[in-house]
């Protein structure tokens, strides 16, 4: 009973520290082409390509801290937790807290320096650089053709964390921990940042990447040795690549598929299942008591990797990842199956490995800031010095809050297997275990806090610039059949900004700055004669446009995953003649970057002093009411102050 109430105290002070861990300044600028690195950033995959208008160079830098609280136990052949069984001795309490830093610098259009450290981390208390590139989603050279080439294209160099399969989008990371709605990675985990390049070719949703890169951690100039075993060791350069397909079938539901590969053949140390310098989340389970080395480093530093599994491909790997992620509403399922071979430098034969797993997560609440998981992930590997194939399963569930959608609470219970060991192996029969597997009340909590992406100024102006996809069609009805006119793509680079002080006196609710601007001689009723009649019926020669003015919404939206109703006034000028009415609107966030706005309104004719056309004598009649419908996709632009916000394309407001 006393341990109990010991880690309920535990688990009260862990919550207790939530309003202090967010300890950041405000960050200056929105660099697009980037991954968020808040809670808009959760299953963001490569970042959509960006047609934001650049106005000059921006830094955007944040932070990330987890704290943590575990109450682990484990066993083996020998005996459980606490009994002489030849592991680690551990009791509940905090761990070591970590913590990032992120800068991301757009030097020109275009073209962004990222440069991140770990501050401190299990693996290394001290401060280390994680990576640096440069990503170039335009090109500084003249001609059109760099231009049509760079609309689709992505080119990253430097030492970067590389892009094999999608399970590294979902890792926590040192201080970093929101990607992840579990406490910790796969059991063998592809993580690596080796000095590189890639290039990046997406277009409506299909994608493809390739790479290349020395294949190592570290950079080296040394020779290498030669073994008995293979010869010279050579520092061959790794080649992987992926292709996949990432669809927004429709508002609520988005499926993805992707696969990866990954190749080196001569390597003195590739780390492609050991390149995390930030440490495992599990601490000290299935360990050997630790003893203290000459250098003096520490228990929790050497063994930082407790309750994973590296399979010891040093010298030659062969690596295929197939990844599957659907989206429905609040419910996500993600599943990986990984096959690798290789072996180390002292051995002459491959070995095989074997990794399955698959994540069933239910977001929910305001803005989905509670979620619900459970993860089954699975691994069947030869390992050196084993004569037969062992076998780690594990199960977890886990549940989080983001307080704020830059501070994250989450908890974890957990249940690890070790199989088909050897007999003498300290690992026979083992298992770690959290939560109900116990007489005590014991789980993993994690606390994840950072101010990750810039707030908006102080007047809290938004500004988007509606994308080329958006589209307008008006319906309507004769006494014969439907039809449908419609402009397919908007072609004007027009802005809407929402801000907090109106840019129109007495306007209620927040205030919208923009307008819409439609050629009505762009419109396509699907067949020419209809299409000439409802042109000259609108009077298009003596006013060519329609203009939709935004003036208000009734609440600021919320842009997240989830549709958003709302509504707002507008005014709508056709044929010479101002109205202003109602809208409906319908919002939702597609990515960090883009949102897209449904909206519609049912009109009349008569509204705008028009006459709605007849043929044949009358014969064919249309009727007075027309349904007008708009889909916005739109950007958020890189606002500076307000006063240097872009100007919009409305001359009642300049």
């Amino acid at each position: 009973m006393k341990r109990i109430f010991q880690n309920i105290a535990y688990s009260l002070l862990l919550a207790g520290l939530a309003p202090a861990a967010l300890q950041a300044q405000t960050l200056q600028g929105k660099i697009p082409n980037l991954r968020s690195y808040d809670q808009s950033g959760i299953n963001v995959f490569e970042p959509k390509k960006d047609t934001a208008v650049f106005d000059g160079a921006k830094i955007r830098l944040g932070a990330g801290f987890t704290q943590e609280f575990q109450s682990l136990k484990d066993q083996n052949y020998m005996g459980k937790s606490g009994s002489n069984n030849g592991l680690y001795k551990m009791s509940p309490g905090f761990n070591q807290a970590m913590a990032n830093l992120y800068t991301d610098f757009l030097l020109a259009d275009g073209i962004h320096l990222n440069l991140s450290l770990y501050l401190s981390t299990r693996h290394h208390n001290e401060t280390w650089v994680r990576g640096g590139y440069l990503q170039f989603d335009k090109l500084p050279f003249k001609g059109q053709i760099w231009q049509d080439i760079m609309k689709y294209t992505t080119i990253k160099v430097g030492q970067m964390e590389i892009n094999y399969g999608d399970q590294h989008f979902r890792r926590t990371d040192g201080g970093h921990a929101f990607y992840n709605p579990f406490i910790e990675n796969y059991i063998v985990d592809a993580f690596a940042t080796e000095i590189g390049g890639e290039v990046y070719v997406q277009n409506k949703g299909v994608f493809g990447m390739v790479g290349v890169t020395n294949g190592m951690l570290k950079a080296s100039i040394d020779s290498v040795a030669q073994t008995t075993q293979n010869g010279n060791i050579r520092k061959n350069p790794a080649i992987y690549g992926k292709i996949g397909i990432d669809r927004q079938v429709s508002q609520l539901i988005r499926l993805r598929a992707s696969a990866s590969v990954y190749h080196i053949n001569s390597s003195p140390s590739n780390d492609l299942f050991f390149g995390d310098r930030a440490g495992s989340s599990y601490w000290m389970v299935m360990e050997k008591p630790y003893v203290v080395p000459a250098s003096g480093t520490s228990a929790y530093e050497g063994d930082g990797f407790s309750g994973r599994l590296n399979p010891g491909f040093g010298y030659k790997v062969d690596a295929l990842m197939l990844n599957g992620f659907a989206k429905i509403g609040g419910f996500e399922l993600f599943g990986t199956f990984e096959h690798a071979q290789g072996r180390g430098t002292t051995e002459t034969a491959d070995r095989q490995l074997n990794q399955y797993a698959v994540d069933g997560v239910y977001r929910f609440g305001h803005n989905e800031n509670f979620f619900l998981g459970a993860r089954y992930n699975g691994v069947t590997a030869e390992l050196k010095g084993i004569s037969q194939p062992i076998t780690i399963n594990r199960f977890a569930a886990a549940g989080g809050w983001f307080l704020t959608r830059n501070v994250l609470l989450k908890g974890e219970w957990v249940t690890q297997s070790y199989l088909d060991f050897p007999t003498a192996d300290y690992r026979n029969s083992g298992k770690f275990y959290s939560c109900a597997m116990s007489s005590t009340n014991t789980l993993i909590l994690m606390l994840s806090a950072g101010l990750l992406l810039p707030t908006a100024p102080s007047r809290a102006r938004i500004t988007w610039i509606v994308q080329k996809s958006s589209s307008l069609s008006i319906n309507g009805r004769t006494n014969i059949s439907q039809f449908s006119c419609g402009i397919a793509q908007y072609g004007e680079p027009d802005t809407i900004t929402f801000l907090n002080e109106g840019c129109r006196d007495k306007t209620a609710g927040i205030p919208l700055c923009g307008v819409l601007r439609i050629n009505i001689g762009d419109f396509d009723c699907r067949n020419r004669v209809m299409t000439g009649e409802f042109k000259r019926t609108l009077q298009y020669k003596q006013y060519p446009q329609l203009k939709i003015t935004f003036l208000n919404l009734e609440k600021m939206p919320e842009f997240g995953p989830r549709p958003e109703t709302l509504s707002g006034q507008v005014i709508i000028e056709l044929a010479g003649v101002s109205r202003q009415f109602e809208m409906e609107y319908a919002s939702v966030r597609e990515d960090a970057e883009t949102i897209q706005i449904t909206g519609s309104r049912r009109l009349c004719f008569s509204d705008f002093g028009l006459h709605p056309p007849q043929k044949m004598g009358g014969l064919i009649r249309v009727d007075q009411s027309l349904d007008v419908r708009f889909i916005l996709c739109m950007r958020q632009l890189n606002n500076r102050e307000p006063e240097t916000t872009l100007k919009l394309h409305d001359e009642n407001h300049k």
